[in-house]
């Protein structure tokens, strides 16, 4: 501002300093004019011009050039004025059709067009007076795309427009990008189904990038839905508890190497849940090989549970399946069995051979060959009988197999390694619910001779 003013009592020497000032301000409060007719933009030298500015641009025999740019899909709203005849177009090349044109004869004009975004001609046309005009943007008012399932690789879309924007009408889903496979059937709509790769299937986010589009209006829009799908209800059952005692029980898999839940179906980590007081509390989270000990529990008693599959991914929340069925087992009961007398009859002694299976390729991995037999066993039959019978258990277990029964009396056969004819052999004996995860009580020790 101060080379402002030197020039302009330079040029005038006898103006004052504060005469100077009021002409600068004046300069500032102006709306900014555009370059002389000598000197106007041509075509290949547009000048940038600002959005929310009105420019006055001088009368000219030729078309004046200018550029803006749109950060984003907008409707712009361009005010001009003359006394005279004029014409503008807005455009994206420099070579405008008559499509693109607004004129008039003379006063103000005011009009609007939706852009995509992008850089942009303005071309003015003011041969007998000068032209003030002002373009003012705003953000077009999309509508709202909306993921409404996901399940197994399918999904389905929906594209609500704007109803406050009456252009949006025409808006449609266009495409869309994720991994596996479009199945456009129904393309070209406001409701779109795709199907996804298989291996998509597993528990966890997808990203889905889906494009709708304006073609009426040349508009097109990216919107990114994450896509979850939940882990699968884990399948547990009775079958799959372990060492269920008089006050504790573990949470084991399918056999004695796996854990309770899959993995690549039910999520990375599983949720505990015991029934307490008609209400289902969770009782601890584990990761999915892990087996869960479920302790302080009460002797006798019969208890639900269930497990939920859960899938932790950093950045996100947890996601969780359906619960499981509720599994129902019985805690052991904290008395010992009280024997009366434990029968042996039918003692056979058996040499079982020592047989060696060579080795064999399974696939393309090897197995190494592996030797059987090559020992002694004892079988029998047994007969345990109580002096009383407590109320609540199934059955007793003996020597590891589990005898269903309600009276006094239990028989079994059994097999033991080595020869144990005319020997001692001391038999565990306990109460017992169930005849793979047990619910037993404390166990009673009685010798007895394999006669």
């Amino acid at each position: 501002m101060g080379k402002v003013i030197a020039n302009l009592m330079k040029r005038f020497g006898s103006l004052s300093i504060l005469t100077c000032l009021v002409v600068v301000l004046c300069m500032l409060v102006s709306p900014t004019t555009a370059r002389a007719a000598e000197t106007l933009p041509h075509s290949e030298n547009p000048m940038d011009i600002n959005l929310d500015t009105e420019y006055v641009i001088e009368a000219n025999k030729f078309r004046s050039y200018y550029s803006f740019e749109l950060k984003e899909a907008s409707r712009v709203n361009i005010t001009a004025s003359s006394s005279s005849y004029f014409c503008y177009y807005v455009s994206k090349d420099s070579s405008p059709t008559s499509a693109d044109m607004t004129e008039s004869d003379g006063g103000e004009v005011n009009s609007s067009v939706v852009l995509p975004k992008g850089e942009y001609y303005l071309i003015t046309l003011n041969r007998n007076s000068s032209l003030n005009i002002k373009l003012t943007a705003t953000p077009y008012k999309w509508g709202t795309l909306k993921l409404n399932s996901f399940n197994n690789g399918k999904f389905t879309v929906t594209y609500t427009p704007n109803p406050n924007n009456a252009d949006d009408k025409n808006t449609i889903i266009y495409a869309w990008a994720a991994p596996g496979y479009a199945d456009f059937t129904n393309e070209n709509s406001q409701k779109f189904t795709g199907y996804m790769d298989k291996s998509t299937n597993e528990p966890g986010h997808t990203k889905i990038t889906i494009t709708v589009r304006n073609d009426k209006l040349d508009l097109q829009k990216d919107y990114t839905v994450d896509a979850i799908q939940l882990p699968k209800a884990p399948k547990y059952s009775a079958n799959c508890l372990e060492n269920v005692n008089t006050n504790s029980a573990i949470i084991g898999g399918a056999n004695q190497f796996s854990g309770p839940i899959d993995r690549t179906k039910n999520g990375n980590y599983y949720k505990v849940q015991i029934l307490k007081a008609g209400k289902w509390t969770t009782y601890g989270t584990y990761s999915a090989g892990e087996k869960a000990k479920i302790t302080k529990l009460k002797p006798n008693t019969e208890y639900k549970i269930r497990l939920i599959g859960v899938l932790r991914t950093k950045g996100y929340k947890d996601i969780e399946s359906a619960p499981s069925k509720a599994v129902k087992f019985r805690t052991g009961c904290k008395e010992k069995p009280a024997i009366k007398s434990i029968k042996v009859t039918n003692v056979k002694v058996k040499k079982i051979p020592k047989v060696y299976h060579p080795g064999t390729w399974v696939g393309t991995v090897w197995r190494d060959g592996y030797y059987t037999g090559g020992y002694t066993e004892t079988s029998f039959n047994a007969t345990v009988t109580l002096k009383k019978r407590v109320k609540g258990p199934a059955g007793l277990n003996i020597d590891g197999v589990f005898v269903k029964g309600s009276g006094t009396t239990f028989s079994t056969k059994g097999v033991i390694r080595g020869n144990y004819k005319g020997k001692k052999y001391n038999f565990n004996i306990s109460y017992a619910n169930h005849k793979l995860y047990g619910g037993l009580s404390p166990k009673v020790k009685k010798a007895v001779t394999m006669k």
